[in-house]
């Protein structure tokens, strides 16, 4: 799940690293002045469908070519706010997105551009699962990344029933966040992709006539 077509302008966005960590500053392969080079040659990915969190809900939308920056570190959100119709990270915690996005909001005002209709997307993965499935779901996930139950990136992972990944959705709106990028944790199977369309949506549409 993602968004429309866009283009990537800084940095490719990153393959999950080996150790499951996304890197605390991808802006090497980003000029400060935010101009792309040959280095940083656009990287175009297309996508047929988008979630957004409008309020507390999701909703399905279609769009036209968005450019969407994936930045994480000073220079690339800097290079992001003056130049992009967007800005993707991916697996940040609720707090570490919102400290990120905090940049990228005084940059805009600094560039003199509009706040309306920036998007801010982040790219999660999503391990949902009934309560007695849940911890044969969890090592699964774990053995696939290559890591232990401990690992920092579990701090940034959907995890659990319907009622809890909802929540954690709520967290990355409240943090500024307004598109979501899903990886679900069994792909390619849908299992987990048709119980949150059935156990995860009804919780979000509930908050958004409640808040």
């Amino acid at each position: 799940i993602g968004a429309p077509q866009w283009a990537c302008l800084f940095e490719e966005a990153p393959q999950a690293a080996a150790d499951g960590a996304a890197p605390d500053d991808a802006s090497q392969a980003a000029p400060s002045a935010g101009t792309p080079t040959p280095e940083s040659a656009p990287v175009r990915r297309s996508w047929t469908s988008r979630l957004l969190i409008s309020g507390a809900a999701l909703v399905g939308v279609s769009a036209g070519t968005l450019t969407l920056a994936w930045a994480m570190g000073p220079a690339a959100l800097a290079a992001t706010a003056r130049c992009a119709d967007g800005w993707e990270a991916s697996y940040l915690t609720p707090a570490a997105f919102a400290a990120r996005w905090a940049v990228v909001h005084d940059r805009l005002e600094a560039y003199g551009r509009p706040l309306a209709g920036f998007r801010r997307s982040v790219e999660l993965d999503v391990v949902l699962a009934s309560a007695a499935h849940l911890p044969g779901a969890c090592e699964g996930f774990w053995r696939a990344r290559g890591i232990g139950p401990d690992h920092p990136l579990l701090e940034t992972v959907l995890v659990g029933e319907g009622a809890a990944i909802a929540a954690r959705i709520g967290d990355y709106a409240a943090a500024g966040a307004t598109d979501l990028m899903l990886g679900f944790a069994d792909f390619p199977d849908s299992g987990m992709l048709e119980r949150f369309a059935r156990d995860v949506l009804p919780f979000m549409s509930a908050a958004s006539h409640t808040g």
